[in-house]
């Protein structure tokens, strides 16, 4: 996807910014921080444990560091896969690492660890540096085009990103989009929102990753006025949407709840967000939306993980 070719790993750090931990607590929490690859839905906190999940807004701009506490570079975008809500590729922004300053690698993000420090949360990426120079990568003007199969499996290819080849096939309708799809994270925020008349709701403000699973799990959105729910965010399971194109072929979601839930709904101040690793808060959610979720899903054959 991007394309660099990388000065030496003993170049001058340019553009590196300091480091606020040591190698070895970096190390450590490689080792305890979450494998993001891992899907098993049995995988699931204790009660009372907080949840590793994360808006999008405050995962963008993360530090990505190498095993030895070395800064890489940073988040710059995620990029998810519509259909399913998984995120595929995390677009790193490399910041003096070499010496190579400005240029972004779209990264699988089953090839990184996640450290989930409250005061320091991270990504770590254990791949050597002569691995790291001839990766694939892109300019920050020229993202690549993330449909494009022969990219994904080139990007895939390199990294070995053994969850490529396991992704289940599902049935694609007219005005669905096909299972692979995908879309930088930011620009679903803004992405609008129609019921299946076509009547707009409002539009996505922000979205809710699970790190756990690597799937965006909620997104929060902003109706706009629509059934006097006034200027508050709605965080609804990802589930509970179906992916639909224009006539354009440009993507929206689609939310078929019926007015009278969505009234009921608990919203939040969007100056004010509540605590999302909370895991009673995101039970109440679920609950609340348990029926949409299942009868979307029975819509659409979409694969429950």
């Amino acid at each position: 996807m991007r394309l660099s070719h990388f000065l030496g790993f003993t170049a001058a750090f340019a553009c590196v910014w300091p480091l606020a931990v040591s190698a070895d607590d970096v190390k450590e929490k490689s080792k305890a921080g979450l494998q993001v690859e891992a899907k098993d839905s049995n995988d699931s906190p204790k009660a009372g444990a907080s949840l590793p999940v994360y808006r999008v807004r405050n995962i963008v701009g993360m530090h990505v560091r190498d095993t030895a506490g070395k800064n890489i570079g940073k988040i710059e975008d995620l990029v998810i896969e519509l259909y399913s809500g998984d995120i595929r590729y995390v677009a790193l922004s490399v910041g003096g690492f070499a010496g190579v300053c400005n240029k972004l690698f779209a990264i699988p993000l089953s090839s990184l660890a996640f450290a989930d420090d409250p005061k320091d949360a991270h990504f770590v990426l254990d791949m050597t540096p002569e691995k790291f120079k001839s990766a694939p990568g892109f300019d920050k003007e020229h993202w690549p085009d993330f449909a494009d199969a022969n990219w994904a499996a080139e990007i895939d290819k390199y990294y070995q990103d053994v969850k490529a080849g396991k992704r289940v096939a599902a049935e694609k309708r007219k005005g669905y989009v096909g299972e692979h799809l995908v879309f930088r994270a930011t620009k679903v925020e803004g992405m609008a929102v129609k019921n299946e008349s076509h009547e707009n709701l409002g539009k996505v403000d922000d979205l809710v990753v699970d790190m756990r699973h690597s799937q965006a799990r909620y997104a929060a959105l902003a109706f706009g006025g629509f059934l006097g729910l006034g200027d508050k965010l709605f965080a609804i399971p990802w589930k509970a949407f179906v992916v639909r194109t224009d006539s354009k072929g440009n993507p929206h979601l689609e939310l078929n709840i019926s007015p009278e839930r969505l009234k009921s709904a608990p919203g939040f101040d969007k100056k004010n967000w509540p605590e999302i690793a909370d895991p009673t808060w995101s039970s109440e959610i679920d609950r609340h939306y348990q029926d949409d979720v299942r009868s979307t899903t029975a819509s659409t054959g979409k694969p429950v993980k």
